[in-house]
């Protein structure tokens, strides 16, 4: 059975009082967290998802049935939020292996030492001029200088997800730039 204070609470945020969410927040960010991290191990992935669950209640607060757990409410949406983040990665991984393939592949092929200089020329000049900061720093650190998702993540102070992401992104753009040359 749901405490006083906490059906109090949601009733509140249901009518769009901030201070009540607020107090939810604090109540259930912490057992949210533990809940997520020990499903995706990982701390900034696992935050991430928590700040995404918690919008989520807040943006459908209209919705919430203050008689029902709020725990339950809300853990199911970071669960469904946890499978999305898996199958976007799968699906990434698959996406970005293959783009990778398609433009080490393209300049490996090349028989011509001089033909295969000018494609790495090429391929350096898209990541310097095509890419935005953020993305070619990042290109950069995995790409060229060996580092992990996570290690660049450490480096740069962000998420692991925005780091794969901004590979991924860098990739597309490249693919695109490269596509005519390669």
């Amino acid at each position: 059975m749901k405490n006083h204070t906490e059906l109090q609470l949601l009733e509140k945020i249901k009518t769009g009082d901030k201070k009540a969410f607020r107090k939810i927040f604090q109540l259930y960010h912490q057992p949210l967290f533990r809940f997520t991290v020990s499903r995706v191990h990982d701390p900034d992935i696992a935050s991430d998802i928590v700040q995404d669950s918690f919008v989520r209640v807040w943006k459908n607060r209209k919705y919430i049935q203050s008689k029902k757990s709020f725990f339950s409410y809300i853990a199911t949406i970071a669960s469904n939020l946890t499978k999305d983040h898996f199958r976007h990665q799968a699906v990434r991984q698959k996406h970005e292996s293959q783009i990778e393939s398609e433009l080490y592949t393209a300049a490996e092929n090349i028989e011509n030492r001089e033909e295969k200089e000018e494609i790495q020329k090429n391929i350096l000049e898209a990541i310097h001029s095509h890419l935005p900061e953020k993305c070619r720093n990042i290109f950069i650190l995995s790409r060229i200088e060996g580092l992990s998702s996570k290690e660049i993540a450490d480096v740069m102070n962000l998420s692991v997800r925005t780091v794969e992401n901004q590979l991924y992104r860098g990739l597309k753009i490249l693919r695109n730039k490269l596509s005519k040359c390669l």
